[in-house]
């Protein structure tokens, strides 16, 4: 019984370090950054746990009612930890709006408070966790005290950790999340109490009541999993938007719509409803052309990818008219083999496919996305079902690789990613992704692509210098000055453009915010971007990615 003990307790050990190590990715972004302080941290934690056992006394006198004490206090605290963690980042948020921004730089005191309460968590469950190697092997000692149980002990304590950490991924995060996750493992630490207390004599009445009590606790969290997400990610979104003349703390959970999660192997997808907020007659205020010519077309959604903003319903056009038309207004002539790496959402290939002429392959990694952008009645009213269109080829694989096994050119690519906060994203800045890129466009073909930074900012001179390094030709930037979205146009080779100076091409296609003014602007716009660029900033590489630290500036200040 103690090798099975051990056996569940690994997996919980394992289960806990993931489980905090993703949260705070998704709260933080830089994934690696992440996990390794998580992991360092954590390790620590288990070493100085197993040391201080003795120093506690949990280690004197027999095993079994402190190896019960432990199961009860990581259950407690590695099953609320990620409602915590939840809890840590509404209250940051409140304290942001309510004391200003100033109180958020680099390095502040109030950051760097924020920062360390939001590793507390892994220290605990650490030290906890240190604690059960030496008590189960006591456990063991005392059942056979001939026998030399470490070995043994430890195999199974590895092997636990093995099966845990393929359970997270493969199953746990993608088809319970964080909160259900940690409350189920959680659960097993009860289980692993009442083993303690039933299976051994004598039994421990109060003991085996605390494990009753904290199975039917975690049980009851599991169940209402979901509700306690949907109130944490309340909290999140809509508290900053409830102006009340009296404070309310309850009202996030009496306004709006629920938030939509929708699950996903590949990122954290979220849908606000912010105009279910509004009241009626704000919500049917003329918002421009686009909703004049569309009255059905969806108000206040918000797209959100690991916490990030990808875009509004409101406002959209402003990113993906120029994105899709700048280009071919430049060029002077429509392409007919079209790329689209990223984009999941069919916004990009909605805009695309106004042009008859255009025949899309759509790369996407994930296929939640490809599934939400085909079904989902918000994404569909938005898209227009351009993913059930016969001109769009849909392939669902990663970007790099499939650049890097297909031979095709294409005469338009463009690359529509989310912002590089970790180090899997950075490869889709890198020169050697770019460089795939080039290569893969025909002749007096073009690659675009978003660039998800400030104006002026040393991400923007890294990316172009990125862009340069992957022998992109006649880079030019631009950009959309009201909405500050800003791309990069890149070509196959140095030929003459039809179009640099933006003379307007009538194709005849409904347009809503792009026409010749905008055009104009978002040529001076780009030269105002390329006046800011630092001609001698190293390129992003696959080796020595740049980009997501640099977005990181003002959450790993401290580190």
């Amino acid at each position: 019984m103690t090798y099975f003990i051990t056996l569940i307790v690994a997996v919980c050990s394992i289960l806990y370090e993931l489980i905090l190590a993703q949260s705070l990715s998704l709260l933080m972004g830089n994934t690696v950054l992440r996990y390794s302080v998580t992991i360092g941290l954590y390790l620590f934690s288990l070493g100085a746990g197993a040391l201080l056992c003795e120093r506690w006394g949990w280690s004197k006198g027999s095993a079994r009612p402190r190896l019960i004490r432990v199961e009860l206090l990581l259950g407690l605290a590695g099953g609320a930890s990620v409602l915590l963690l939840g809890l840590f980042a509404v209250a940051e948020r409140i304290i942001h709006l309510y004391l200003g921004y100033h109180w958020g730089e680099p390095g502040s005191f109030y950051q760097t408070v924020f920062l360390i309460l939001l590793h507390l968590p892994i220290i605990l469950i650490g030290l906890l966790s240190g604690c059960e190697i030496p008590l189960l092997v006591n456990l063991k000692s005392e059942e056979d005290p001939l026998s030399n149980p470490l070995n043994k002990i430890l195999a199974v304590d590895y092997f636990g950790a093995l099966l845990g950490s393929i359970l997270f991924p493969i199953y746990l995060l993608p088809q319970w999340g964080l909160y259900a996750t940690a409350f189920a493992t959680a659960f097993l630490n009860g289980l692993a109490c009442l083993a303690l207390t039933l299976t051994y004599r004598p039994i421990l009445k109060k003991a085996t009541y605390a494990g009753v009590a904290l199975v039917i606790l975690m049980g009851v969290g599991i169940l209402q999993s979901q509700s306690l997400q949907q109130a944490t990610l309340r909290y999140y979104y809509y508290f900053f938007l409830i102006y009340e003349p009296t404070f309310d703390l309850w009202r996030p959970l009496k306004i709006g719509d629920d938030i939509q999660r929708i699950p996903s192997r590949f990122q954290r997808v979220e849908l606000i409803p912010y105009g279910s907020l509004l009241p009626p007659d704000l919500l049917q205020e003329d918002l421009g052309a686009k909703f004049r010519a569309e009255p059905d077309f969806p108000r206040y959604w918000v797209l959100r990818l690991n916490r990030r903003a990808q875009w509004s319903s409101n406002l959209e056009e402003y990113y993906h008219e120029p994105f899709a038309h700048f280009p071919i207004q430049v060029r002077g002539s429509v392409p007919r083999k079209v790329l689209i790496l990223g984009g999941g959402d069919g916004l990009l290939a909605r805009e695309l496919l106004k042009y008859p002429q255009v025949h899309i392959t759509q790369v996407e990694l994930d296929p939640t996305m490809i599934e939400t952008a085909k079904h989902h009645p918000i994404f569909r009213a938005m898209n227009h079902g351009s993913f059930d269109d016969p001109r769009v080829t849909i392939v669902q694989q990663d970007a790099l690789i499939y650049l890097s096994q297909n031979q095709e050119s294409f005469d338009a690519i463009y690359a529509d990613f989310p912002v590089p906060v970790d180090y899997d994203l950075s490869r889709l800045y890198s020169a050697t992704f770019l460089e795939l890129v080039r290569q893969h466009l025909s002749d007096n073909g073009f690659a675009v692509m978003d660039v998800p930074f400030e104006t002026g900012s040393r991400e923007w001179s890294i990316l172009m210098a990125t862009a340069k390094a992957a022998q992109w030709h006649d880079l030019q930037p631009f950009g959309e000055k009201k909405s500050g979205e800003s791309f990069i146009l890149g070509w196959s080779d140095n030929g003459e453009r039809t179009n640099k100076t933006a003379m307007w091409h009538d194709w005849n296609i409904p347009l809503y915010m792009l026409n010749a003014t905008s055009m104009a602007q978002a040529v001076d716009y780009g030269a105002r971007i390329s006046a800011g660029i630092d001609p001698h900033a190293p390129a992003n590489t696959l080796d020595r990615p740049r980009l997501p630290l640099l977005g990181e500036q003002k959450l790993v200040a401290i580190w």
